[in-house]
């Protein structure tokens, strides 16, 4: 993956670095995020977190309406996902749930 940047559906898609500091050594994996602006959340692939290690933390059932009209079930949170996009250090707490076209759900 290069420092592309393309539109699908109307959503920026941005290739990313996630970072893990908890594990040594260093894990980092590239995937790529969309950016959406309707949105409050931000969201990660369950698959993603597990590669990466992060720890997960168990929360009340959210449940969260797709663009396509169906429902997902988010039970993990994932407290200080560190990524970089861009050259830029980024960090947030990020529900855990299935996403299939990219690897990130960046609300903004």
């Amino acid at each position: 993956m290069g420092d592309e940047e393309d539109v699908i559906n109307g959503e920026e898609i941005r290739e990313v670095e996630v970072m893990s500091e908890n594990v040594t050594p260093r894990i980092t994996h590239s995937f790529y995020i969309m950016v959406k602006s309707d949105i409050t959340h931000n969201f990660t692939n369950d698959h993603v977190a597990h590669k990466i290690q992060y720890e997960l933390t168990t929360i009340k059932l959210l449940t969260v309406e797709a663009t396509n009209g169906g429902t997902l079930i988010c039970s993990f949170l994932c407290k200080n996902f560190m990524w970089r996009m861009k050259g830029v250090n980024c960090m947030a707490d990020v529900f855990i749930m299935e996403l299939n076209n990219c690897g990130m759900v960046l609300g903004i």
